[in-house]
């Protein structure tokens, strides 16, 4: 027997399910704990290299300063970035139908219906975020379709149930159009629409009806619960840096890894000689508690980058930059060319941007400049 199927909102509505309280995890194994390990420092000939070649890479910046400046002290460090990574698995059940092609119905007729966690799924790929969707045995029933009242049919979305739709010819709708004759504009009977502005609807051929996209023309519904399954990579991390280096840059940057576990679940770090590392760990893992899902995997990092101060002066005026990264990344906001040839609106002739014949005989650009 078909009756008529759940509401669209009835079909939308899903069902968290928890898994079942057996499956939480125990308590973590023991790991080694994270030694304290110092990040490499460099030399003046390579903080001078890497502000030479980051001002080369920036447009219109002038690269005398970095020649020429005065190196009076570097201040190396070294920050730390804590990653924690857990992997969840989350299961939730929705309704879904497709149409009913007369084919046989799993319903519960045939043994009870598994439990959303005993369904089996495949292996998933560690630390990606991916989702899968599996239709639950003998949960499938038939209904008429809700869409079309068992009809088959449904409006038309493009004429309106009309049958007819604006003539999109010459006249667009008017019937007339204007045309040159003899030498002159006149108006004329479109020759599409022969006047009359519409059309027939070549989406439902005229009829103003159009097979239902429910059901397919079926009339009847295949409704079953189908489970959703995903699984999701959940970050955290925390960055300490003890000069004015925005943390943002310090998480970017290539660095050595100092530490690194993997667990079903990790423990939290206590002896690390960094404090502020200890407390991250400590905090982010009681943050990872995740009552709708299972975690599958655990693991955190320490990633060590090396941070120089470099304490310059150039032209009499202090200037300071950060070399950082494996990479000796560069971070200098205050470098004092950032314009086109190092400055804006030359004192000596006024222009945003010297060419460079003007260069050539300028002595103010020879002696002040510092670009060449």
């Amino acid at each position: 027997m078909t009756s008529v199927g759940p509401s669209p909102e009835e079909k939308a509505a899903g069902t968290v399910v928890p898994p079942p309280s057996t499956e939480q995890n125990g308590l973590a194994k023991d790991q080694k704990q994270a030694e304290f390990v110092s990040a490499a420092t460099i030399d003046e000939e390579t903080v001078r290299k890497a502000l030479l070649d980051y001002a080369s890479d920036q447009c219109c910046w002038g690269k005398g300063a970095a020649r020429d400046m005065k190196i009076e002290k570097l201040e190396p460090s070294t920050s730390y970035h804590y990653i924690l990574e857990t992997f969840t698995e989350g299961r939730r059940i929705v309704l879904d139908h497709i149409p009913h092609y007369e084919n046989k119905v799993d319903g519960p007729e045939n043994g009870q219906p598994p439990g959303p966690w005993e369904m089996p799924a495949k292996t998933p790929t560690m630390f990606e975020d991916e989702t899968s969707e599996i239709a639950i045995p003998h949960t499938h029933y038939v209904k008429s379709c809700h869409n079309c009242g068992a009809s088959g049919k449904i409006e038309c979305f493009v004429c309106r149930g009309s049958g007819r739709v604006k003539c999109n010819g010459g006249c667009s709708g008017k019937g007339e159009q204007k045309v040159y004759r003899n030498s002159a504009w006149v108006m004329e009977r479109c020759s599409r629409c022969s006047g009359r502005g519409e059309i027939s609807c070549s989406s439902c051929g005229s009829s103003g009806r159009r097979t239902c996209t429910s059901c397919n023309g079926h009339l009847q519904l295949l409704w079953f619960q189908k489970l959703i399954i995903s699984w999701r990579n959940n970050r955290a991390e925390h960055v300490v840096e003890k000069t004015s280096l925005p943390p943002e840059m310090v998480a970017h940057a290539s660095g050595s890894i100092g530490f690194e576990d993997l667990q079903q679940q990790v423990l939290p770090l206590k002896k690390f000689p960094e404090p502020e590392i200890n407390s991250a760990s400590q905090r982010l893992l009681g943050e990872h508690k995740f009552p709708d899902s299972r975690i599958l995997m655990q693991r955190h990092k320490i990633r060590i980058i090396a941070v120089t101060k470099c304490i310059c002066k150039y032209k009499n005026k202090d200037m300071t930059y950060y070399v950082y990264g494996l990479e000796n990344d560069v971070h200098a906001p205050d470098y004092p060319q950032q314009s086109c040839f190092g400055f804006i609106n030359c004192p000596k002739c006024s222009l945003d941007c010297c060419p460079e014949s003007i260069r050539e005989d300028c002595d103010f650009f020879k002696e002040e400049c510092s670009i060449l």
